[in-house]
């Protein structure tokens, strides 16, 4: 990949390619992870009640998702190494002592590739995901209970107003 002189656009595969500005949604998106510190899970929640709803931003929260959870696999290998157990209900507990003894707790995408690997590598079926998702589902609540109380009590909007991202609410 080089530059061209004149316009200051890459060129790939041979060819000028213009690049588009990253969209407000996105930045704004991304001011919420990275420099607020929000889950994956936090800013969705924040998306869906504050910001338009989940048909409007499906592609980006989807797209970030994929970056999300690519960013956390290692994590949860390491984690599924350690809490793998051939029952479901031992497994179970030591995930939840494992969330519970985290500080800050384990975000609800680390805690769903743990789920999926150990579940893969054990080959449990339907009914055992069936089992194991009914209790994760506290995992996903609490992250998005605590994004939208960050949305309010940290008053998000003014700081993406005062960064820039132009939002009617």
């Amino acid at each position: 990949m080089g530059i061209s002189t004149s316009r200051n656009e890459p060129i790939i595969y041979g060819r000028v390619v213009q690049v588009t500005a990253i969209s407000q949604w996105r930045t704004a998106y991304r001011l919420l992870r990275n420099n607020c510190g929000l889950t994956h899970h936090e800013a969705r929640a924040i998306f869906q009640e504050h910001l338009g709803g989940l048909s409007y931003h499906r592609n980006l929260l989807h797209s970030e998702y994929i970056k999300d959870k690519a960013h956390w696999m290692n994590v949860a290998e390491a984690y599924a190494l350690t809490l793998r157990s051939e029952k479901v209900s031992q497994f179970i507990s030591r995930l939840e002592n494992a969330i519970k003894d985290e500080e800050p707790p384990l975000c609800y995408t680390l805690v769903r590739e743990i789920c999926s690997l150990v579940r893969e590598w054990n080959e449990w079926g339907e009914p055992e995901r069936l089992v194991i998702q009914e209790s994760i589902r506290k995992v996903l609540a609490g992250e998005r209970s605590s994004g939208l109380k960050a949305w309010t009590e940290r008053h998000l909007l003014t700081y993406l107003r005062i960064n820039g991202i132009s939002i009617e609410v």
